[in-house]
């Protein structure tokens, strides 16, 4: 997308106070990717018993699946990351299509981060979106008629569960690299 645009549609995040500079936010950025980790190990912990009846007869449970929490934490993953990589330049965002924005402006068209990166993130986003509004429905028995093909699920959760894994492991190289930049006081 043209960066003018993208630009300016971040200032709608800025005046909106959803995202802004925040030097303090440096101090966290550590702590961001140190949360997005630790998703990540949820999201494989929870795959992993989901998917193995070995491991739910040690843990005395069975027919768990949580499949549609390994999207979600994935997701959350993900975005934890992004936000690492943001605070690490002094950002804070406090919306999530503000965060896919601001990858973007400063790490897509500067060259730093491959585009795929922030697609990756919006297509996980939308999964995240649609299971936890088809928690919802299902909690409120609005919909009754809706039955989740467990496959359909897991194939989703799989999906996730890969992808945040080489999302998260790209944005603590690029975490990386802002840290190195710094020393050299450029970006």
């Amino acid at each position: 997308m043209d960066l003018k645009l993208l630009k300016n549609q971040l200032d709608n995040y800025k005046r909106k106070g959803l995202f802004r500079k925040n030097d303090r936010e440096k101090d966290l950025a550590g702590k961001y990717l140190e949360k997005a980790r630790n998703n990540l190990i949820g999201t494989q912990i929870d795959f992993k018993i989901s998917s193995d009846d070995k491991i739910q007869k040690v843990l005395e449970i069975s027919n768990f699946t949580e499949y549609d929490w390994v999207i979600i934490k994935g997701y959350y993953a993900m975005y934890h990351a992004a936000l690492a990589c943001l605070a690490k330049l002094g950002f804070k965002s406090e919306n999530h299509n503000a965060t896919t924005l601001a990858l973007e402006v400063y790490f897509v068209h500067s060259g730093r981060l491959e585009e795929k990166y922030v697609k990756v993130l919006e297509k996980a986003r939308l999964e995240k979106d649609y299971v936890e509004k088809l928690r919802v429905a299902k909690q409120e028995r609005v919909i009754a008629q809706y039955n989740v093909s467990v496959d359909v699920e897991k194939r989703t959760a799989k999906w996730i569960l890969e992808t945040a894994k080489e999302f998260v492991d790209r944005m603590e190289k690029l975490f990386e690299e802002i840290k190195i930049d710094e020393k050299n006081e450029q970006f």
